[in-house]
């Protein structure tokens, strides 16, 4: 239990930091993710033209 604490006052300490950071890292993660996905609707979407 007391790891936990400790490393919650660390993530509360860094909680303004780890926003920014979040913010800075989410976008580009969903633009890949959603570049991954176009690209296996399309490949799903070719597979069953034919």
């Amino acid at each position: 239990m007391r790891n936990r604490d400790s490393v919650l006052k660390a993530l509360n300490g860094h909680s303004d930091h780890g926003r920014i950071e979040m913010k800075k890292i989410l976008p580009k993660i969903s633009f890949t993710l959603s570049l991954q996905m176009r690209s296996k609707l399309l490949l799903l979407s070719q597979q069953y033209t034919f």
